[in-house]
């Protein structure tokens, strides 16, 4: 080990443990010199440094101390005993009151009610003073207006029965027709061209009429049927209801065919609705159905 000079000096007279001292300076500042087993000599003159001697060996280490034994565990305490419950606290404010609830749906109706029994009946009322005696129909009268007339009876618009003296003429009866011969005639009507036509049921056809009193046959063959056709080609089965449309057209209620019948002012027969079957089905044309037709007119927008 080299110590230089300054470290050297400031450790004159201090005993180094372990294997090397250092020896103190002599004058000049001389080192004195160290003794065997790894001291150093003394220094020469002038501050030389003689020859450095072996290093010392170290000592050998010492053996460990054995470890003392682990202490016992020490006992766990008693748990302590519960600590008493301290008094109840004071009661919060009242909260607010709630908003109201939204309206509940209404309910549905109540079943109906049964139907009251029917009143007592009331008592009859006393009679009418007796009517006095009328005139028998026919005899001559006078009018309040001074017109000599007719007596007749009958009820007025209120319901009730009186006698009334007609002042105007009374209507004289006469056949029309008398040379031909009909069979249950049911309808009639006046066409356009002045002409009566009839409806002659039993024997199944549409008899014309001129304002002479000439009759003809304008339709039916005479025998029950359904045949379209012109004229007495055509066949009807007890036709009853008849009118006229503004074109002249007749439009025939064909009973016992349950249908409807058009007759153009040719003659032409067709049939405008009706199955030909016995029912009341909707429909159009003959898709429709009747049951016994009678009667037929036209309302102001031309329906039938």
């Amino acid at each position: 080990m080299i110590l230089n000079r300054s470290v050297f000096r400031s450790l004159c007279g201090v005993v180094v443990v372990g294997l090397l001292a250092v020896g103190c300076a002599g004058a000049d500042g001389e080192q004195e010199a160290v003794g065997a087993d790894g001291e150093q000599e003394a220094v020469g003159a002038d501050g030389e440094q003689e020859a450095v001697g072996a290093d010392g060996e170290q000592g050998p280490v010492g053996a460990d101390g054995e470890q003392g034994p682990v202490g016992a565990d020490g006992e766990q305490g008693s748990v302590g005993a519960d600590g008493e419950q301290g008094p109840a606290g004071p009661g919060g404010p009242k909260g607010d009151t709630g908003s109201a609830g939204p309206k509940g749906d209404t309910g549905s109706a109540g079943s109906k009610g049964d139907t009251g029994s029917a009143g007592s009946k009331g008592d009859t009322g006393d009679a009418g003073p007796a009517g006095a005696n009328g005139t028998a129909d026919g005899s001559a009268c006078t009018s309040a207006g001074g017109v000599v007339g007719t007596t007749a009876s009958g009820f007025d618009s209120s319901g009730l029965f009186s006698s009334y003296c007609l002042a105007s003429p009374v209507a004289t009866v006469t056949t029309f027709v008398a040379a031909a011969s009909f069979r249950e005639p049911q309808g009639v009507v006046f066409g356009g061209d002045g002409n009566l036509y009839v409806l002659d049921s039993a024997n199944h056809t549409i008899r014309k009429v001129t304002p002479a009193g000439e009759v003809t046959t304008f339709a039916g063959s005479g025998s029950s049927g359904s045949d379209d056709g012109t004229g007495t080609a055509a066949s009807f089965n007890e036709p009853v209801g008849v009118a006229f449309d503004g074109d002249g057209n007749l439009y025939v209620a064909d009973t016992n065919n349950h249908s409807i019948r058009k007759v153009t002012p040719a003659g032409v027969v067709t049939t405008f609705a009706g199955s030909g079957s016995y029912g009341s089905d909707d429909g159009t044309g003959t898709a429709a159905s009747f049951a016994n037709p009678v009667g037929v007119a036209f309302d102001g927008d031309g329906n039938l």
